[in-house]
């Protein structure tokens, strides 16, 4: 679900390989940021239904 968000939804850090991309870490603390929030579920749930 984590990487559902933060891949496909919001995408607020994306991994590009070029200068303007996040790096490995930002991205890994980004998605641990959502790991953790304990509204993951319900969040993932609001961005599958649309």
């Amino acid at each position: 679900m984590a990487l559902d968000i933060c891949g496909q939804y919001e995408k607020r850090h994306v991994i590009a390989g070029r200068s303007n991309g996040a790096a490995g870490k930002v991205f890994t603390d980004y998605a641990l940021e959502w790991l953790h929030n304990p509204k993951l579920t319900s969040a993932w749930e609001g961005y599958v239904r649309g």
